[in-house]
């Protein structure tokens, strides 16, 4: 929060103390050298390491305190040979409010003067400032533009207004109610979009966010603008939009030709200076296609044409196609899962996967190759059937039909379950068989070890899950053995091993 002042006191008197032994104070009869040399409000940026300067005698030690009235802050320096001092005084746990900055000067361990100050601390950001302005900076209002709006009572507002490449600023003081207006000159901006901006610094130097709008300066008032561009598709075709800017009130007449035959519409400019006139193409035949827009005024006057070449196509493209195809495991980056296929070079494809209750949509370009590649977070599907769709959008505009793939979203395996294990005797170790259960055409690994030498075999669940493998383990040393079990399932997820420990006897 701002302050509308900050109000500095200091004790117009400096004494000179000396300590007696006994504890009682003289007084010399000259005051010492100190002084404070400034007290400006602690802010946001100043809070951890406010500063403090002054001026004592040579070599003095100086005792700084700063409160705010139930705690406080204490710094030692030392006054250099310059006659001054200078520490940083780290605040922050102070409140904010009114501080008292103490300043005692301290020769052979006595005191030797003491400087009071009051101060402020304020390190609350003001509000960021609200600007009013919207829309359009026009010929009559380039001149002498202003930018209004409201910001915390009496805080500085720094006002700015941008075309991207050129910036021009202007300082003003809000007044007591928080109401501000700049006046801007905008000729040297060009004409287009633009960038009003405002910050506000309130008495203590705190600074307020950014506050912005968009406006756009419009100063052509001759000639209508003709902002169309690119193609008349098969979704427009009937009533085509024909859009712009001109003065606020002119009539707009606009024409499509294809060379052979043309077609008229007509339109209002509106009173913020668009226009849009929609035009029915459908008697133009495919191709070029070529918009021309004039305006005329109350007095009857026509302006000059504007013009632009589009391209008419009713043309829908072909369906994309799906690469993809399979699972998704758990080693699959499910935050960026990647959607290949081909597609009309240039057009923009839209593909969506779903787990049937859920839905991830993202959107890319194919290449000039043919082949587009997207990414896709599908982290928060469930597991389980995953359907992909894609539908193509060509450079004109037109949507083809949908595509379908499905691939399995499969990220979880438990780990493998063991039968019971007979002991290892002589007269089994040679076909000693390893059984249990893991998932369905699961590929399990069986890993037994005397702590020495291991034994590593593969096998595969069947589709019951249900496995088993016969090993030779007459190579492995007597005692106790360690089976460890893992699963592969067929997405390829792996899982936790599964352990058990068996006793090889004679």
């Amino acid at each position: 929060m701002g302050w509308k002042k900050w109000v500095v006191s200091s004790f117009a008197a400096v004494s000179l103390a000396i300590v007696g032994a006994a504890g009682s104070e003289a007084y010399a009869a000259k005051p010492a050298k100190l002084a404070i040399e400034s007290a400006q409000p602690v802010n946001a940026s100043t809070v951890k390491g406010y500063i403090v300067k002054g001026k004592g005698l040579k070599g003095a030690k100086i005792k700084i305190v700063i409160t705010d009235g139930k705690a406080s802050v204490t710094r030692y320096t030392v006054v250099q040979k310059s006659g001054a001092f200078e520490a940083p005084v780290n605040v922050s746990t102070l409140r904010d409010g009114t501080l008292t900055l103490s300043v005692i000067q301290i020769v052979k361990g006595q005191k030797y003067g003491i400087v009071k100050k009051k101060m402020i601390k304020d390190t609350k950001a003001p509000s960021v400032p609200m600007i009013t302005n919207k829309g359009w900076i026009n010929a009559k209002q380039q001149n002498a533009y202003a930018v209004q709006g409201t910001a915390e009572p009496h805080s500085v507002v720094k006002v700015s207004l941008s075309d991207g490449k050129q910036r021009i600023t202007k300082t003003v003081h809000a007044d007591g109610k928080g109401r501000f207006q700049a006046v801007i000159d905008a000729r040297k901006l060009a004409e287009g979009e633009m960038t009003v901006s405002a910050v506000s610094v309130d008495s203590a130097g705190n600074q307020s966010g950014q506050s912005k709008n968009v406006l756009r300066k419009d100063v052509s008032i001759e000639a209508p603008e003709l902002l169309n561009e690119g193609y008349i598709n098969a979704f427009n075709y009937e009533a085509y939009p024909v859009t712009g800017t001109g003065t606020p009130g002119e009539k707009v007449v606009v024409e499509a030709a294809d060379g052979k035959k043309s077609v008229l519409a007509s339109g209002l400019v509106d009173e913020d200076g668009n226009y849009e006139v929609e035009i029915n193409t459908s008697s133009l035949k495919d191709g070029k296609v070529i918009i021309r827009v004039k305006t005329i005024d109350q007095a009857g006057n026509e302006s000059r044409m504007a013009s632009v070449v589009l391209i008419k196509s009713l043309a829908s493209p072909a369906k994309p196609s799906i690469d993809n195809k399979g699972y998704v495991n758990a080693g699959t980056d499910a935050t960026a899962y990647e959607v290949t296929g081909k597609g009309e070079p240039g057009a923009e494809v839209e593909v969506t996967l779903s787990d049937g209750t859920n839905e991830i949509s993202t959107v890319g370009t194919v290449e000039e190759n043919g082949r587009y590649r997207v990414e896709a977070d599908i982290s928060p599907l469930s597991d389980g059937l995953i359907t992909i769709t894609a539908v193509q959008t060509s450079v004109t505009g037109n949507v083809s039909l949908e595509a379908t793939a499905t691939v399995w979203k499969d990220t979880t395996v438990d780990a493998p379950s063991l039968n019971a294990l007979p002991a290892v005797t002589n007269q089994n170790q040679a076909a000693y068989t390893i059984a249990g259960t893991a998932e369905s055409n699961a590929l399990v690994q069986i890993i037994i070890t005397d702590g020495q030498k291991s034994l590593v075999a593969w096998t595969s669940a069947d589709s019951n899950g249900s496995f088993s493998k016969t090993l030779d383990l007459s190579a492995l040393n007597h005692g106790q053995l360690t089976v460890i079990v893992m699963q592969e399932d067929a997405a390829q997820n792996h899982s936790e091993a599964t352990t058990a420990t068996v006793t090889k006897g004679q």
